[in-house]
């Protein structure tokens, strides 16, 4: 992992933890260039792969993906692309998921 991803994300580790609480995540997983030294601190996202639980109370759907999504970038300050696992089709694309990722939380 990058160590400038390493560092924010152990400095906001308490609030993606609540997130994912709030939002059913089950795990939430870092993929892409943000575990490379291809990572440009200036102008990359993040790229992550969440696995949800069913909505806790008084959480739609739609909050559970699109306003975890809004809300985990809010807390890191940085672009987030979020990938639903369930929702990933192609096998090739669900290898490298599974191979290349990094646990960021796991409930």
């Amino acid at each position: 992992m990058h160590p400038q991803v390493s560092k924010l994300l152990s400095d906001h580790a308490a609030n993606i933890a609540q997130l994912c609480r709030d939002y059913g995540v089950l795990r939430l997983a870092l993929f892409g260039s943000a575990l490379t030294t291809a990572w440009d601190p200036a102008s990359s996202d993040l790229d992550f792969v969440a696995e949800f639980g069913p909505p806790p109370p008084g959480v739609d759907l739609f909050a559970q993906f699109f306003v975890f999504q809004t809300k985990l970038q809010e807390t890191l300050g940085r672009p987030i692309d979020l990938v639903e696992k369930a929702a990933v089709r192609k096998p090739r694309f669900l290898e490298l998921l599974q191979s290349q990722s990094e646990d960021v939380y796991a409930a």
